[in-house]
């Protein structure tokens, strides 16, 4: 699992592989000291997500738009709208 991890392979994909779901992997390897290789957006980019949102994009043309998941964009849109952001 960590060799396919390091390879290359998505935790889905390894996930699918082992019969697993992505978080089960996620765990597995986080508590094998593995670090996801998913980076935490900035406050810049989720400023410029806001304001592409606030212009009437959705999340999925947003996250288009800027390579990331559609789940990861609507999370942290939404995140910050609570919040005051």
């Amino acid at each position: 699992m960590i060799a396919d991890y390091d390879a290359g392979m998505s935790a889905r994909e390894i996930g699918k592989r082992y019969g697993h779901g992505r978080d089960t992997i996620m765990k597995h390897l986080a508590a094998a000291g593995i670090e996801s290789r998913v980076a935490v957006p900035s406050d810049e980019e989720i400023a410029t997500w806001r304001q592409l949102h606030a212009e009437g994009l959705g999340f999925k043309t947003i996250a288009k738009r800027v390579g990331r998941n559609h789940k990861t964009v609507r999370k942290h849109i939404s995140e910050r709208t609570v919040h005051g952001g």
